[in-house]
């Protein structure tokens, strides 16, 4: 497809999807009506700007993209692509996996899907880091990958159309739940974080959003305190992570998770009975040292990865 090749890309199908990197430089592509076949008629593609700048033209329409935006084009039809030098993803959804029916999205192609804002943004930035692992995808995983990068898809493309309604529930809840852990991945430094916070952001009462992590077997706050210190064990862990900067923002981490353990563990640790002796009480200043190097944020509930942290959580 085109008038001048990719300088590079690589390819990968993960679940249902087909996947491909692509960096080109500055120049035109066309496909024309002989060589968008019948095989081509079962797949939506997607084209998801990286850098650069993107104009696709297809059935007189023309869908102009910045970077993280998407577009939805029929690959069984001719269409018209005008690039700057430019990096890109492209993906091969099986119309299939979608649950809008053709005739309600081909005559609608190309859809252009912002990716700055809602389940656009979501899409987009799933997809962009797609190519970044495709060697490190166990079967499964892809699978499951394959599956919620579908239905993020759907919600985004059927939003566009104002078809969101003719979803199936279980897509538009997957979607919104992929929302929702986004948002919370976004704000673990927030010491006000809290489930009636997330409920608002996406306008859903409180009781629905803990409907929702219900289905996954896992309550909100349960969710947010395993999310922290998943966050803490990955900067412990990664020596890049040893800056002032970092240090603090990890300790601001580390101080709305000491303020989500501490009601947790009330009533479940009782003082010792008996005074320790003098002689026999730790130096309180080597007890300092050895916190700093448990866990760079100084944050003593803080601990690497294997060992339980000072709450006992």
């Amino acid at each position: 497809m085109g008038s001048q090749p990719s300088m590079n890309a690589g390819a990968a199908e993960i679940g249902p999807l087909r996947v491909t990197e692509m960096t080109s430089p500055a120049g035109q592509c066309v496909r024309t009506a002989r060589q968008a076949g019948p095989a081509d008629a079962g797949w939506h593609q997607v084209e998801v700007l990286v850098r650069g700048r993107l104009s696709v033209e297809q059935a007189g329409r023309i869908s102009q993209l910045r970077p993280g935006d998407l577009v939805v084009v029929d690959p069984a039809r001719p269409a018209r692509y005008t690039r700057s030098a430019a990096e890109h993803v492209t993906v091969l959804v099986p119309r299939a996996t979608l649950p809008l029916r053709p005739a309600e999205v081909l005559p609608h192609l190309p859809v252009h899907i912002p990716g700055d804002h809602g389940t656009g943004a979501l899409a987009s930035t799933l997809i962009r880091q797609l190519p970044r692992h495709m060697a490190d995808y166990q079967a499964a995983e892809a699978a499951q990958l394959g599956i919620a990068v579908a239905d993020l898809l759907a919600v985004a493309l059927a939003s566009r159309l104002d078809r969101a309604r003719d979803l199936p529930q279980e897509t538009r809840q997957a979607a919104l739940l992929r929302r929702i852990y986004a948002f919370i991945d976004r704000h673990l430094h927030d010491p006000q974080l809290s489930p009636a916070k997330i409920a608002a952001a996406h306008h859903i009462s409180l009781r629905y959003l803990h409907l929702l992590f219900g289905t996954q077997g896992v309550t909100v706050a349960g969710w947010i305190r395993r999310r922290r210190l998943d966050r803490c064990r990955r900067d412990l862990l990664d020596p890049s992570q040893r800056g002032p900067a970092d240090r603090r923002d990890r300790r601001a981490v580390g101080a709305a998770q000491h303020r989500t353990l501490q009601p947790g563990l009330q009533g479940r640790v009782r003082p010792a009975a008996r005074t320790i002796p003098a002689a026999r009480r730790p130096d309180p200043t080597l007890s300092r040292r050895r916190s700093r190097r448990l866990c760079p944020s100084g944050e003593r509930w803080c601990a690497p990865a294997g060992q339980s942290g000072g709450s006992g959580i």
